[in-house]
């Protein structure tokens, strides 16, 4: 999980305009509660806590894709995945989005989400018949410049990325000028800048999450 405290001088203490609270995937499978019911108590936990997005992880495959899309239906939150590909195709399925644009503190964020490109190796293939994950540098250089053209003033990625490729990546795409790397998949907690932008990445099992302040000056 990632709280973003965005600042640009308006309601500077006011964590409900001022907040954005993302998740890096993986919301269910662990927990007796969360397998037994099939993620669903987890969702509802996320829309009281008020998350604003998530990114597709490998264990949102874990009871099937059926399960996956009603817990989707079920989420008040988009779940993103630029990169998550119709199998020959390079247009995303129609129950995940590539991006959000949201405000938060008088500001346009655009969140673009990177699906791990492994989760072939790492979940069922079974659950992702049809489907293919792409890379993660052509997706980004595709959307990047039509979030920016939707008005977004901040680009954060949000990311099921293990923390050290995430650094590599911000470096391959540091021409976009993306202000934040989110990911995750490791379970490490770990900061590091690359690429002139800031990469964090929480650590599993709900234990902790990552807080970051952004200042924007427009």
């Amino acid at each position: 999980a990632a709280a973003i405290w965005l600042a640009n001088g308006h309601n500077p203490h006011d964590p409900a305009t001022n907040t954005l609270l993302l998740s890096g995937g993986d919301s269910w499978t662990g927990p007796a509660i969360s397998t037994w019911f099939e993620g669903e108590p987890v969702v509802e936990v996320m829309n009281a806590l008020g998350y604003r997005a998530t990114v597709i992880g490998n264990h949102e495959f874990d009871f099937g894709r059926d399960v996956l899309i009603k817990r989707i239906g079920q989420a008040q939150y988009p779940y993103l995945a630029a990169n998550l590909y119709r199998e020959g195709t390079t247009e995303t399925p129609d129950w995940v989005q590539p991006y959000l644009l949201t405000e938060v503190n008088g500001v346009t964020v655009g969140i673009i989400g990177l699906a791990y490109e492994n989760t072939p190796s790492v979940t069922s293939t079974l659950n992702l018949t049809g489907l293919e994950f792409g890379d993660y540098a052509p997706a980004l250089e595709h959307w990047v410049p039509v979030v920016r053209e939707q008005g977004a003033e901040v680009l954060v990625v949000l990311s099921h990325i293990p923390g050290q490729d995430l650094v590599v990546l911000a470096e391959q795409v540091k021409e976009l000028d993306i202000a934040l790397f989110l990911g995750g998949h490791d379970h490490r907690t770990r900061t590091s800048a690359s690429g002139g932008a800031l990469v964090a990445t929480s650590g599993g099992s709900w234990e902790d999450y990552i807080q970051v302040r952004l200042v924007y000056d427009p």
